[in-house]
């Protein structure tokens, strides 16, 4: 039976209301914008509890762009956040999950203003970005050293083995990715905000770093095409590269582009038929250029 049909989940609409029910009571939330991404829905919402508390949330939905939903990345959206709040809380800023409504496959966090490191980039000029980046790269050396620490502790999450030598076990994220990360809007708030975790596991601590460098060679990945032509930006990536070359291994990253290849090339989802065939045809050629390039790149690093 599909996860369609075993739920009455409801998909979360802009001005449309839901009535959550956990463990915990009830929860109304009102959605206030949305966005669909491939995977999920999420959106800013207006919270109201039993006891007549409004605050405002983020939700997030596992709802896909074709309408089909996805009861195991709910439960490891889930997880992943526990385990990332309860780690990450000396080096990072972790919004917590509020509350969690099994029937509608949907999350409410606890809301924080956070400007996101690749929309600095995309959005605003170099300056800006300039400062943030260096701090974000530091920021992420102190997550990688926790996650390393927390290694050996974690017995009870799925320990993924991997062929090559590395330095010893760390907790990794499915999502962890310097596109999910960011700071606060005001310069005298400089503690950084990191979200959408995914699953969490066990693994070389080679491949979450890894799975950071590549992120930032994506950082230039899709809009604006202006961007997306000029490819991965070599001095991002050398910087990453220099804050994270302990934890580095050059059999992990190419692991890693292995796996974002595979990812990249079957990510074709779009509101309609002709906006799926358009992203193929820039993916497969444009989006080919982009990882070859990012692959040379990477091989060079070492």
């Amino acid at each position: 039976m599909s996860p369609a049909t075993m739920s009455n989940a409801q998909p979360i609409q802009s001005g449309k209301q839901l009535e959550l029910r956990d463990v915990s009571g009830t929860l109304r939330v009102l959605c206030l914008a949305h966005d669909q991404r491939n995977w999920s829905r999420v959106g800013q919402a207006t919270a109201v509890g039993e006891d007549g508390t409004e605050r405002k949330v983020f939700i997030k939905q596992m709802c896909d762009r074709g309408g089909a939903w996805h009861r195991d990345h709910f439960e490891y959206e889930c997880q992943g956040a526990a385990v990332a709040t309860d780690l990450l809380g000396s080096v990072a800023r972790v919004p917590q999950v509020l509350f969690r409504s099994d029937e509608h496959m949907l999350i409410a966090i606890e809301w924080a203003e956070v400007v996101p490191v690749d929309r600095v980039l995309r959005e605003s000029d170099g300056a800006a970005f300039a400062a943030m980046f260096p701090e974000a790269l530091r920021s992420l050396r102190a997550v990688l050293d926790t996650l390393f620490e927390a290694g050996d502790r974690r017995p009870e999450l799925n320990r993924k083995q991997r062929s090559y030598e590395s330095r010893g076990l760390a907790v990794n994220f499915k999502g962890i990715d310097i596109r999910n990360t960011g700071f606060g809007p005001r310069t005298n708030n400089r503690e950084m905000v990191i979200f959408d975790f995914g699953k969490p596991y066990t693994a070389p601590i080679e491949e979450a770093a890894a799975k950071l460098l590549v992120s930032v060679g994506l950082l230039n990945w899709g809009r604006p095409t202006s961007r997306f032509l000029k490819g991965p930006d070599a001095s991002l990536v050398e910087q990453a590269f220099e804050q994270w070359r302990p934890y580095t291994s050059s059999a992990a990253i190419e692991a890693e582009l292995a796996l974002q290849n595979r990812f990249r090339f079957q990510e074709f989802q779009g509101g309609s038929r002709l906006e799926a065939v358009l992203k193929s045809a820039g993916v497969r050629t444009l989006g080919a250029r982009y990882m070859r390039r990012l692959g040379r790149l990477c091989r060079r690093l070492n």
